[in-house]
């Protein structure tokens, strides 16, 4: 089993409350490795520098009205990269219309959560990442 404390982080939001929310429920995880950006082009070069570096973000909440690069955008950009099919990306946003939610599901989505969301949201939705990981990472285990 992966220890939740050992996965890496990001979070590509441009309103400080919400980047600061996630950050918090990490910290409460003890997950320590975050990197939270207010930008999709500054999420596409950290999502490479990391991939690059050999140390790639294991999960990504995306809130989907960011500058520059939105967040769909970035997830179907990562999503048609096969290097990035262990990554989870979890879209965290106030855009909330069904048709909207199975877009991003369809582009590759692994979560979805609505702000505002509670705390335990957040974390419930992280715990699920890490088993989706899990999974990818040892298909047969």
């Amino acid at each position: 089993m992966i220890d939740v404390t050992q996965l890496k982080v990001l979070i590509v939001d441009d309103h400080f409350l919400a980047r600061q929310v996630v950050t918090d429920v990490m910290r409460e995880l003890n997950i320590t490795d975050v990197t939270a950006v207010v930008d999709g082009n500054v999420a596409r070069d950290s999502l490479n520098a990391a991939y690059a570096s050999d140390k790639p973000f294991d999960v990504v909440f995306l809130d989907w009205h960011v500058p520059d690069l939105d967040g769909f955008e970035l997830l179907r950009l990562f999503r048609s990269r096969r290097e990035f099919d262990a990554t989870a990306f979890v879209m965290f946003t106030s855009v909330s219309g069904v048709d909207d939610v199975m877009k991003a599901i369809n582009a590759g989505a692994n979560g979805y959560i609505i702000k505002p969301a509670p705390k335990q949201a957040i974390s419930k939705k992280m715990l699920e990442m890490r088993d989706w990981i899990e999974k990818k990472r040892n298909p047969s285990g």
